[in-house]
Formats: structure tokens, sequence, C-alpha cells
């Protein structure tokens, strides 16, 4: 019984996804053994010789067998604690605890979409030469090379934008992120790279989350992020130094971050427009596309 709750972990759960994959086994077999440690008939094998350890102070914190042998004792407490409750007090346990299995489908699903953002930016800042090249470095992601910033910089400011953004997509309360590329000496806009965010606020309130499959959502992802690369060979070349903004549409009701200021549209007069692909998630939809200055209105 024990082995099966083990092996019967859903594959599409990817709380585990930004581990390393020795940190991934390690992890998982963690995990198995700590399950398997509520097996009573395990329990009273090793329990002697934890006990002894104890007894005679020879228990090791960087021993990874006395560490083990720890686990395995809190494991089988718990257990029994749980199943030793007042019913009514046992049934609200039950309660909360699908309430949260579910709370962690919801974040996960948050989660696992967060990074395209940071992979997204990273990508248009690289196409576009925003950035020197020998300021990004390759990395393996969704089954594909993608360039990431190693300036500190921007690295830091990525990182704070995708924390808020995780956030955000968790409450459904973000509607639009727009990257816009200005020139740097008149600050005219001459990109906007905008990826609408539209959210099933519904699915939060449902007894029963609807799922996707994670490699489904990761391969419309790749789909997305490809298109980014492939429609730069046909944008006009940017001949002049330029920055970039982000703009994050929300609620109306929403509280303001610190250092975070409310900012106009920055609409590119007579424009051109590109719609790329989109991907969805069991919560969100997401429709990307790029507006770019026609090259005979410069």
């Amino acid at each position: 019984m024990e082995h099966h709750r083990v092996f019967s972990i859903p594959k599409g759960n990817q709380i585990l996804s930004g581990l390393s994959l020795a940190e991934y086994k390690t992890t998982l077999k963690m995990i198995e053994q700590a399950i398997l440690a509520t097996d009573l008939a395990l329990y009273m094998k090793r329990r002697e010789e934890f006990f002894e350890l104890t007894k005679n102070n020879q228990f090791v914190w960087e021993d990874d067998h006395h560490r083990e042998l720890l686990r395995s004792m809190l494991m089988t407490a718990c257990d029994i604690s749980a199943i030793t409750k007042p019913w009514p007090v046992q049934k609200r346990r039950t309660a909360s605890g699908s309430n949260q299995h579910y709370s962690v489908e919801v974040n996960t699903d948050a989660t696992c979409r967060a990074p395209w953002v940071a992979f997204g930016i990273n990508s248009i800042l690289y196409q576009r030469g925003i950035y020197p090249p020998e300021t990004f470095t390759r990395v393996t992601h969704y089954d594909m090379t993608l360039q990431l910033t190693t300036d500190p910089k921007l690295k830091n400011y990525l990182t704070n934008v995708v924390s808020q953004l995780k956030e955000w997509l968790f409450e459904c309360t973000v509607q639009k992120l727009v990257l816009v590329l200005t020139c740097l000496e008149t600050n005219e806009v001459l990109e906007r790279w905008q990826f609408d965010i539209e959210c099933d606020k519904s699915s939060k309130e449902s007894s029963a989350p609807r799922e996707k499959s994670i490699k489904i959502i990761q391969d419309e992802i790749r789909s997305v992020i490809r298109q980014i690369t492939a429609t730069v060979t046909f944008l006009p070349l940017l001949e002049t130094p330029c920055a970039f903004d982000l703009l994050v549409y929300t609620d109306k009701d929403l509280v303001v971050p610190d250092k975070w200021e409310e900012s106009g549209p920055q609409i590119i007069d007579q424009s051109e427009e590109v719609r790329l692909r989109s991907f969805t998630t069991s919560i969100h939809k997401v429709n990307s596309m790029v507006a770019y200055k026609r090259t005979d209105s410069v």
C-alpha cells in the first residue's frame, strides 16, 4: 500500500520542476523514504536503533542515515497523531486538507507559467540587441535553447518582476504585460510587445479544478518563444540605442507595490501589428502580439 502511494504521484505535478536533476532525484528519494516510514512494520525495526542512538548521545546531524531515522520517527508520529483525533476534529482537518490540495494545484499552475515571463523578456532583449550579446548565457528550458542575461542589475530587476507577477497570477488580478522599446535619445516608442492575460476566476472557486497536461502547456509556450525569434527577422532594424520598460495592467483596486509607479500606455503612432501564438493553462489564456513603428512613418 505504501509503495502504491509513492508511485501514484501524478506526472503533471511540477512543484519540483525548479530543481536540478541531482536535486530532483535526492528529493524524490527522501519523499519515498518518508512515506514508506509510515509502515508500522518498518517502524518497529527502526525504533530500537533510533532510541539506542539518542540514549547514548550518538546521534549526529551530519549523518544522512541518522537524519533519515529521525524523519522516519517523525512521520510515524504524525501518521498516528492524524488518525487518533476525535472525529469532529478529523473531519475538519480532512476538509482543510482538501482545500489545501486545490490551493497547491492553482499555485502550481501559476508557478509553471511564471518562468515564461523571464524567458520571453530575455529573448526579446537579446534578439533586439537591447543588451550586448556577450551579457547573455545559454540555458536549456522547455526542451529548447534560450538566452538569459548575466547582467546583475537586469537579473535582479527581472527576478523582482517575476516574483510579483507570480502573486498576481495566482490572485487572477493581472490583465496584461507589455514590454516597450523606446529610442534612448528621443524617448519615442518603437516597439510594443504585448501579452494579454485572460483569467478564469471561477476556477479558484470550483471544487474540481480544470486540468491540462504540463507537456501541452510547455509545448505551447515553446511555440510562442520560437515565434518571437522568428518575428524579429522581419521587424525594422533598431538603428539607435534603445531602452526598455515593462508595463503591467492589473485590476483597478490593486495596491501598487513600493517602487512601482503608474504609467501611460506608451502607444506607437502609426504602427503595424503582428499577432503571435497564444497558450493556455488550467486557469489562464495568454494572447501575444507585437506592434512596431512603420518604416515609412519615420
